[in-house]
């Protein structure tokens, strides 16, 4: 049986957790990560623990709980899933190649002084922003690191230093974006950067060819050349896309009448955790993050309930196909991760974990693919009726 190139993502996305749901702000628009002195490296409190296999049992189940109890499930079988739904674009594939590809590049530091800057290099740089002439706050830093290929720094910028050589000094303009969330009064207002190259990295991506899918795929997927990689990539993805497919369409046809309180209390901890630990991560205490990032009692209320009532659903359908978790399962999901899993999370959580993706499968499997022009036209009747 082949295996999958990565371990399974013990949540996956149906188990919702604060830390995807809630994190951070994206520094795509700002001009270096921001920080304030005060971050983790000051942070003298312990980092904050979980027992992620409270309340399950080493199966997987909930402990004392028989999900049928509290959910009706629809009718999971036969569902008719359309090809927009269920079938991965070519986009989609080179998309998800070039991520591969990009994982086994190999980086050279750069001596030649006559070498122009290409737009895959990783440049280290001292710069210092204007506005009108003068310097604002956030706008200078000596020793960055920007990867141009994947830059977050505002638009433009990263662009403009490819070309220029390392070495040299030089000047770029750029406008903030309007609004500018980081700092409101830079919004919309043309800035000049002044750039000195400090060191460059090429990074070269390798191609997909024959001998590299041997080398570095043939045990994990037993492909022997790049087309029968790239159709298992295909394989893979329609199948990731039918599982998902299938797990929204059981969320939200399904019926939970009521969620016990053990179950609650422990997904409520889980998430009263996970705030907890991102904000040890950035520093902060937990009132400050949520204050932060306008997270308030209610809304880990709302993720706990939502992760109760899906972990229910999911946990119906296993126990209705009598699904169950093995040895073999495990080695599948997770490969020689799997003593460091069940180290970090314990046995009920990655068994619980391996079985969702079980029946994801189990539901994927039994569906069938159909036309779009067949789907919209079931979905345009269903509305006039």
């Amino acid at each position: 049986m082949r295996k999958k190139i990565a371990a399974a993502m013990l949540c996956m996305c149906m188990t919702v957790g604060l830390t995807a749901c809630q994190s951070p702000s994206s520094t795509a628009e700002s001009t270096q990560a921001e920080s304030t002195g005060e971050s983790a490296a000051e942070e003298t409190r312990e980092q904050p623990t979980f027992d992620y296999s409270e309340g399950l049992e080493d199966t997987g189940y909930m402990t004392g709980i028989t999900a049928a109890d509290y959910v009706e499930l629809p009718e999971y079988k036969g569902v008719e899933i359309s090809e927009a739904d269920a079938v991965p674009t070519d986009e989609a594939i080179d998309s998800i190649l070039d991520s591969i590809l990009t994982s086994y590049a190999t980086e050279e530091d750069m001596t030649d002084e006559n070498r122009a800057i290409e737009e895959t290099d990783i440049v280290n740089i001292d710069y210092s922003g204007s506005v009108d002439g003068e310097i604002f706050d956030g706008g200078t830093a000596e020793g960055q690191d920007l990867d141009l290929a994947n830059s977050t720094f505002i638009d433009g910028f990263a662009e403009q230093i490819v070309g220029h050589k390392l070495g040299e000094e030089f000047d770029i303009e750029v406008t903030f974006p309007d609004p500018y969330q980081n700092n409101p009064d830079l919004a919309g207002k043309a800035a000049i950067f002044h750039i000195k190259v400090n060191s460059v990295t090429a990074v070269t991506i390798p191609e997909l060819t024959d001998d590299f899918v041997k080398e570095n795929f043939g045990e994990d997927t037993g492909c022997e050349t790049s087309e029968e990689f790239l159709a298992y990539l295909r394989e893979n993805q329609q199948e990731s896309m039918m599982m998902n497919y299938m797990w929204d369409y059981l969320r939200e046809n399904a019926t939970v009448t009521e969620v016990p309180q053990d179950l609650y209390d422990v997904c409520y901890d889980f998430q009263d955790f996970s705030a907890d630990l991102q904000a040890y991560q950035l520093g902060m205490t937990k009132e400050e993050m949520m204050t932060s990032f306008s997270i308030s009692e209610d809304t880990l209320d709302g993720y706990a309930t939502s992760m109760a009532e899906e972990i229910l659903i999911a946990q119906a359908v296993a126990e209705k196909e009598n699904i169950q978790v093995d040895d073999s399962d495990l080695s599948e999901a997770y490969g020689d991760n799997l003593d460091s899993y069940l180290e970090t999370y314990g046995t009920g959580y990655v068994k619980r974990s391996a079985m969702l993706n079980k029946v994801a499968k189990f539901m994927a499997d039994d569906a069938v693919i159909v036309e779009n022009s067949e789907t919209e036209a079931a979905e345009t009747t269903a509305e006039a009726e």
